[in-house]
């Protein structure tokens, strides 16, 4: 079984790697599946076994950095000048920096073709968000780390706080994919004004007290 599974792998990466030189060398809509599976050494057939679709194919390969899982857990800083926003802002933008270094061009391609894959069903939305549903957990144990610290009120509906959150996160997300003149800059200190308005202001552990 162990070996079934690493020969799985193992074609996976291939074709994941070829589709990775393929798409950039090409673009998406002059690439074909085809294409990737001559330079992944493999048979169209073992190519749509483990990805049903070009754009599948695109999403888990091209786009990958897009969904990459941050890293586990987040840091509650105990400092008495760091309030709740600060706190909760600075987890929240440190793994998205990295989006700073993918063109817009890859993310304007991308964000159609992951909701329309959505839409087809080629792709389950838990694998497509997996990543986001993973910094939707940790943002509500820091809230609630947050809570237990007195540095946001104990009746904070969290469940509503972090989808609130993760909205405006998306939507500035969008803005700055779309807004050539929309810098990364700008975005972070958008979502950093609307996570302070989300959880109440700054210096709510006074209010608290």
């Amino acid at each position: 079984m162990k070996i079934r599974e690493q020969k799985r792998k193992m074609y996976k990466d291939k074709i994941l790697s070829a589709a990775r030189e393929v798409f950039s060398e090409n673009g998406f809509e002059n690439t074909t599946i085809e294409q990737i599976a001559e330079r992944a050494g493999v048979g169209m057939g073992t190519t749509y076994n483990y990805f049903k679709s070009k754009e599948a194919l695109f999403i888990m390969s091209t786009a990958e950095e897009i969904m990459a899982i941050p890293p586990s857990g987040f840091d509650n800083d105990d400092s008495d000048n760091s309030d709740a926003t600060e706190i909760v802002s600075k987890n929240i933008l440190k793994p998205l920096k990295k989006i700073k270094f993918i063109d817009k061009k890859i993310w304007q391609i991308a964000y159609p073709i992951l909701f329309n894959t959505l839409k087809s069903g080629k792709i389950k939305i838990t694998e497509l968000f997996k990543a986001d549903y993973k910094m939707m957990d940790d943002v509500a144990r820091l809230l609630n780390e947050l809570i237990a610290k007195q540095k946001l009120p104990h009746d904070l509906d969290i469940d509503t706080a972090v989808e609130v959150i993760f909205g405006a996160l998306f939507f500035q997300m969008t803005l700055y994919i779309y807004m050539d003149d929309y810098t990364f800059e700008q975005m972070c200190d958008k979502v950093t004004e609307d996570i302070n308005f989300i959880l109440g202001g700054k210096n709510i552990a006074k209010q608290i007290t």
